[in-house]
């Protein structure tokens, strides 16, 4: 199947997940990501934050701060993706694509971050993603090889194989409620 099949199709199942099914699965999602043992030894985390039934990420975050990590949010800056330092209390507000960000940013060194959870409509098993088609992840991973990349994604947005082209980054892992 085609990436824009497969966009059409996986972004349709999601969407229609209710909101008791989003935070349930949500919150087994990000307790499995908590157990990662790569977590344990970072200090600085860059996540989502989500919208379009995206995994919640709203739960991690707050556990994250909890652990006394430093969290970076992206933002799209003179159309790039760069991260912010995320602040519990800062105000948000939509970027040009429609996804929450803080307001004022403080933009963060990439190469600081040491570990990036990232978004996706699909996942394969071999690590690649399709996002929503505008390149921003993959071309922010593609410049910040040595960080580690770790997909959310529900058990559904699994498939065998993704078509991958020479510009898409692999993840190290993708973490879903089954594991």
């Amino acid at each position: 199947m085609d990436k824009a099949l497969l966009r059409e199709k996986i972004s349709k199942q999601r969407l229609a997940l209710s909101k008791s099914e989003i935070s349930s699965l949500s919150a087994r999602i990000c307790s499995n990501a908590l157990k990662l043992k790569e977590l344990k030894g970072a200090k600085n985390i860059g996540i989502y934050l989500s919208f379009r039934n995206e995994v919640d990420t709203t739960e991690l975050i707050s556990s994250l701060v909890a652990l006394g990590k430093d969290v970076f949010v992206p933002v799209l800056v003179n159309d790039k993706m760069e991260f912010a330092k995320y602040r519990p209390s800062a105000e948000l507000s939509k970027s040009k694509l429609g996804n929450p960000e803080p307001a004022a940013q403080v933009i963060a060194d990439a190469a600081s971050i040491e570990l990036f959870f990232v978004p996706g409509v699909a996942f394969d098993k071999r690590g690649y993603r399709i996002g929503w088609g505008k390149g921003y992840y993959d071309k922010f991973l593609s410049e910040n090889k040595k960080n580690i990349k770790v997909g959310l994604a529900y058990g559904f947005q699994i498939v065998d194989k993704i078509p991958n082209e020479k510009h898409d980054v692999k993840l190290d892992c993708v973490v879903t409620e089954k594991k």
